[in-house]
């Protein structure tokens, strides 16, 4: 393919080459019929109008955007929800590592708050009664408290006990003996609370042992502070084991299967956007000033269809390839159809020239005889004329003359070739 032929901008030359080669031998059989002497043709007016010069290159079809999914956290893959090739939307899940560590260690987190939130709302009780007359009170009401803690703290331990008994047998699952254990966590921690916050009370009588306590209440409020980052920590990785799609798209590589591990350095999707696509092609400095940024150009891929894709350039090199000695110039173009795929080539072609009201014939009209273009016109008396002309742009349907017409002359496109200046015709068609 070559990389820098010159195409029309307004018409298929295949197209006029078949229809003009039935006319040529119309033409020919016509001339034979009528009189031997007389060639028949086929005419046309001279017009004005717009022409182009375009050039061709070869072009590689990229994705707009291409994203590498990868995960926050390692971990087990539970599930897989897509396969390459599927169409996904922003949000969608990809795929779900196993959170059950995770939501173990977020119960766990939860009890130790609620332990001290209990923690610190004895120490501001402990406090106020240190500095009020309701000691004894408060006293009795901590042993009760104290001895609750203590029966619940047993309950706890024997059942954890039941539990794991039964979970050596097999006959409750692991989440169970988990659960009984942070139970007993729980009721345990509960239990040295109630202790302390007693203890606390029979030995605070005395301002010492308010200062202490006020202490000790500023400590159990830190720690509730620590223990609630730590919380919203495993919270915000409880939701990173669900890996979402961060754009629409298709997914253009998938290297992950439930029950495999996952690591923070691997890539187990790649997603790439083709709802508009790139057009990478390389020019050559002998037309790279003609490109400019948001001109248009056309893209053609025999293999999806022989209509032109239309495209916007948006971008243009401004410093060559220091190995290829080309410029890259990136066009982007419209695939809601999703017919165009990354990795596909075609051809862009570009306008580098262009001008309007200009002189235009056929270009099959233009022949050429010691190195000068002339054509044949058609005259009153039916005798053809032939007139050397000067071109400019040339294309594979038109071609502009500078110099020789003046655009209102009656143009000889069939039969020119077996003329000579001032022979006779017969107009079999116009």
């Amino acid at each position: 393919m070559n990389l820098k032929r010159i195409v029309s901008s307004i018409g298929i030359c295949s197209i006029l080459f078949i229809s003009g080669c039935g006319v040529e031998n119309k033409v020919l059989s016509t001339a034979k019929a009528v009189n031997p002497k007389m060639t028949s043709v086929v005419v046309n007016k001279v017009v004005k109008g717009d022409i182009s010069k375009k050039v061709v290159y070869i072009g590689k079809i990229e994705p707009k955007q291409k994203i590498s999914v990868v995960s926050k956290i390692p971990g087990v893959v539970q599930e897989v929800n897509f396969d390459i090739g599927d169409m996904v939307k922003k949000g969608d899940a990809l795929f779900k590592i196993d959170d059950r560590d995770i939501r173990n260690s977020i119960e766990d987190l939860q009890a130790q708050i609620e332990s001290s939130e209990i923690s610190i709302q004895t120490q501001e009780k402990q406090i106020e009664s240190l500095k009020g007359s309701q000691f004894e009170n408060q006293l009795n009401q901590l042993n009760q408290n104290l001895k609750m803690a203590q029966i619940q703290c047993d309950e706890a331990k024997n059942n954890l006990e039941d539990v794991k008994k039964l979970f050596k047998e097999g006959i409750v699952p692991q989440n169970d003996l988990t659960k009984s254990e942070n139970a007993y966590k729980k009721a345990k921690t509960s239990l040295e609370s109630a202790q302390k916050a007693y203890d606390l009370m029979i030995n605070s009588i005395n301002e010492e042992n308010v200062e202490k306590a006020q202490k000790q209440l500023e400590q159990a409020k830190l720690n509730k502070e620590r223990l609630e980052i730590a919380l919203k920590n495993a919270q915000n990785k409880l939701n990173d084991t669900i890996i979402k799609s961060p754009i629409d798209g298709v997914i253009s590589k998938k290297q992950i299967e439930a029950g495999e591990m996952v690591g923070n350095n691997s890539i187990p999707f790649e997603i790439v956007q083709t709802d508009k696509v790139y057009v990478d092609a390389k020019l050559s400095e002998q037309y790279i000033d003609e490109i400019k940024k948001n001109s248009s150009a056309e893209i053609y891929i025999d293999s999806v269809s022989d209509k032109a894709f239309k495209g916007q350039i948006k971008y243009v090199s401004p410093a060559a390839d220091e190995r290829e000695l080309t410029y890259l110039v990136r066009i982007e173009v419209d695939n809601k159809q999703n017919l165009l795929n990354p990795g596909m080539f075609c051809e862009a072609h570009f306008n580098v020239e262009n001008k309007s009201n200009a002189v235009l014939v056929p270009t099959e009209a233009v022949l050429q005889e010691e190195g000068k273009n002339y054509v044949f016109i058609a005259k009153e008396n039916s005798l053809a004329q032939k007139i050397v002309v000067k071109t400019g742009l040339q294309n594979e349907k038109n071609t502009e003359i500078l110099s020789g017409l003046k655009g209102e002359e009656i143009i000889i496109t069939k039969g020119q070739n077996y003329l000579k200046d001032g022979g006779s015709i017969k107009v079999v068609e116009k």
